[in-house]
């Protein structure tokens, strides 16, 4: 970095929001000027985005999914092809996004990149994830589309009847428009990506040839994405039923879970992580197996425990923990999530985390 560099860095420090105009102003230099130093930085992969995003820090930026969810509650029995009385939720939600909101609530820094339309619910996903302090800068919003949304209806046990995803805007994140998000994947400390992305995306951000790059397997219909991209995924965390479709051959029970893990090491992830719901997770490296397994958990909401899981995992990860600890910090974070009635956890923290990871991990 040049003497001149550093000035402005400094400047940019002190106010994040400082225009061009007045930098220029500062250094007594012409505004042409603080922009080539600014393109110079950028490149450097000193400032990061919008809004002098700079790297002070290691960070975590997610791809991925954001979008609304309205979920649907009935007072009593669900009664078909008719209006039943209840309770209607709005949350905001998307795999990648609840990823995101839950390191940003473990204390991360975190830049999400995702599309959204130009509507009410953009606003809200973008303000209320700001908050939290996940930031939307590099977010593209679309005029004119809609905001993703995941309509799910469940019954009064709390389990879902049904679902609708619009989610066809996610398919607008494609390399070109990721192209001009690249200092802010490339820098990150570890780049998180959802199968929500169509593959070419996909295999876009795979070339970037990331070290870190973890991925969440979203479902049976779309983890088959990343069937051919294995061998560049640093941490691949999936259910049973995902990683089954992956391997090719059915988890039947807990006594196939290491076939099944063992097969999917074969080509190529550094760590592999794969949950079973109540009979716990397995933890891939090498050729190591752990099993963690915790006490029962009553669910409030099962939506969003997944990502949850993802996140504490992560958090681990970033933390430069042990794996099984990090398996076991996926675990309290999923059950912070199945006990809050939306679908994260408004109650994650540090502390809140560590605390729950030692409640139903001892004994």
């Amino acid at each position: 970095m040049t003497p001149r560099e550093k000035e402005l860095m400094d400047l940019i420090r002190e106010n994040p929001q400082i225009s061009q105009a007045d930098l220029a102003e500062k250094l007594k230099i012409k505004r042409s000027s603080v922009a080539a130093h600014i393109r110079n930085l950028t490149e450097k992969g000193e400032i990061l985005g919008r809004g002098y995003l700079l790297r002070t820090e290691d960070y975590i930026t997610v791809v991925g999914g954001a979008n609304m969810d309205i979920r649907g509650l009935p007072q009593g029995t669900f009664v078909l092809e008719d209006s039943n009385p209840g309770q209607v939720q709005t949350s905001p939600g998307g795999v990648g996004r609840n990823i995101g909101e839950n390191l940003a609530r473990l204390g991360l820094q975190v830049s999400m990149v995702c599309v959204l339309g130009e509507d009410l619910w953009a606003r809200e996903l973008m303000e209320t994830g700001e908050s939290l302090g996940l930031s939307f800068k590099e977010a593209i919003v679309i005029p004119g589309e809609q905001t993703p949304i995941y309509l799910e209806i469940l019954n009064a046990q709390k389990d879902m009847l049904a679902a609708i995803n619009q989610m066809d805007l996610v398919d607008r994140l494609c390399p070109d428009l990721l192209e001009g998000k690249k200092n802010t994947l490339t820098n990150a400390k570890y780049l998180v990506l959802d199968c929500n992305l169509k593959r070419e995306s996909l295999a876009y951000l795979f070339q970037l040839g990331h070290e870190r790059v973890v991925v969440d397997g979203v479902s049976m219909a779309k983890v088959t994405k990343i069937q051919d991209f294995l061998d560049r995924i640093y941490l691949l965390k999936v259910n049973h039923h995902e990683a089954g479709e992956l391997a090719g051959t059915k988890i039947q029970g807990p006594e196939d879970v290491e076939r099944v893990g063992r097969i999917l090491m074969e080509d190529g992830p550094r760590y592999l992580v794969i949950t079973c719901g109540k009979e716990g997770a397995w933890g891939f490296d090498g050729d190591q197996v752990l099993h963690v397994k915790t006490k029962e958990i009553k669910a409030k909401n099962a939506t969003g425990a997944g990502d949850a899981f993802t996140a504490g995992l992560i958090y681990g990860f970033f933390k430069d923990l042990d794996f099984k600890d990090c398996l076991y910090l996926g675990q309290g974070a999923s059950a912070l999530a199945l006990h809050s009635e939306k679908t994260n956890a408004e109650d994650l923290s540090k502390e809140k985390l560590i605390e729950k990871t030692k409640e139903i991990c001892n004994g």
